[in-house]
């Protein structure tokens, strides 16, 4: 391969990755314009700021909504339209450590418990999410009981008391150090 096809690969991946940048910002900005920053950000776990629904999983390539969540690390809200947001990845679990509590029926129990609460559930996965950080690798993040439900299934105030419970659930189990995450998602059957 000579130089020049070189370049010009190289020059047809930066055009690839502004463009990927220049689609998040847009994103960004339309976010921005339908839901104008709060002027107090309310500390978690409460119900969330159309903002904080919007943007919280900001770098999944689904880009879920947030629902609920039972963790008090407080979000913060981009301050500006250019302001940088903090780009979220996923990751499995340490399935290992959760496999005793799998096994003796702790997913048939959270199922059933949601069920009896009437939440259109449509997945259960555990898994770790947490910011990008470009040169700190491989990141530690918090296990997370991810409860996907059918889109405007379940309101803020509703799922954040179904998300403590289902964290009460879990403790049950024995299980610690884990946060329970509620957000919209189409399941397949």
């Amino acid at each position: 391969m000579c130089i020049t096809q070189k370049k010009i690969r190289l020059v047809k991946k930066q055009e690839r990755i502004q463009a990927a940048k220049e689609a998040e910002q847009s994103r960004l900005k339309a976010a921005w314009e339908v839901f104008p920053p709060p002027l107090v950000t309310p500390t978690p776990p409460s119900p969330l700021s159309p903002m904080e629904a919007t943007l919280y999983y900001y770098g999944l390539p689904s880009h879920p909504v947030l629902v609920a969540r039972t963790s008090t690390t407080v979000w913060e809200p981009p301050t500006g339209l250019d302001d940088y947001q903090r780009m979220k990845e996923i990751h499995g679990t340490c399935q290992y450590a959760f496999e005793p509590a799998w096994d003796n029926g702790l997913h048939e129990k959270l199922y059933e418990f949601l069920t009896s609460k009437g939440v259109n559930c449509s997945a259960i996965n555990l898994v770790r999410i947490g910011y990008w950080e470009q040169d700190c690798y491989p990141a530690v993040y918090t296990p997370i009981l991810w409860i996907g439900v059918m889109p405007g299934s379940l309101s803020g105030d509703d799922g954040l008391l179904v998300a403590r419970e289902c964290l009460k659930i879990v403790e049950e189990y024995g299980i610690t150090g884990i946060e329970v995450e509620i957000r919209e998602a189409i399941g397949i059957s």
